[in-house]
């Protein structure tokens, strides 16, 4: 099946999080320690609705809730890469509900395109995923805000879907 304005395949739109994986009890906490290492402090715990959000924009949202300067952005980014490495291949290993795989198969067969639609950072996707064990034919691309400020002008008002060919595993 294609696009009915172009010759295009159709791309189906998959998220990461409660759809091909089954949600992790501890990943909310994370962003927490991730602002906690990069400021070099301890804070009392409070959290921001994630939900539906990038993590750039959990992270923007954090800090403003702490008083903490912008400037950590990059910084708290590169915690969270990091202790989701350790936690995406170790105790907090996800799993691929029952029926993905297939699903996933049944879209590449069609000749459909399979792409990730996630506000995860692309290493955090690749974590998750890897970590679950579901897929070696995945490859994330970039998504905005992670970086920049949301409402700026350069933070694109939609995530670019990361073309996954192939099955998963």
């Amino acid at each position: 099946m294609t696009d009915a304005r172009t010759s295009r395949p159709l791309h189906v739109l998959w998220d990461v999080d409660g759809t091909l994986l089954l949600n992790g009890p501890r990943a909310g906490g994370m962003y927490h320690r991730a602002i906690e290492l990069a400021a070099g402090v301890e804070l009392e715990d409070r959290t921001v609705h994630a939900h539906g959000k990038t993590d750039g924009q959990i992270i923007w949202e954090t800090l403003d809730l702490y008083g903490l300067p912008e400037s950590l952005h990059a910084a708290v980014r590169e915690q969270l890469e990091g202790m989701s490495r350790v936690e995406h291949y170790g105790a907090g290993r996800r799993e691929v509900p029952v029926g993905v795989p297939r699903l996933v198969a049944d879209v590449a067969e069609r000749g459909w395109v399979n792409a990730l639609l996630t506000g995860n950072s692309p290493l955090r996707a690749r974590y998750k995923l890897d970590g679950a064990g579901s897929t070696s034919t995945c490859s994330t691309g970039t998504r905005p805000s992670s970086g920049t400020r949301p409402g700026s002008a350069a933070t694109s008002p939609a995530a670019r879907p990361t073309r996954w060919p192939g099955r998963a595993s």
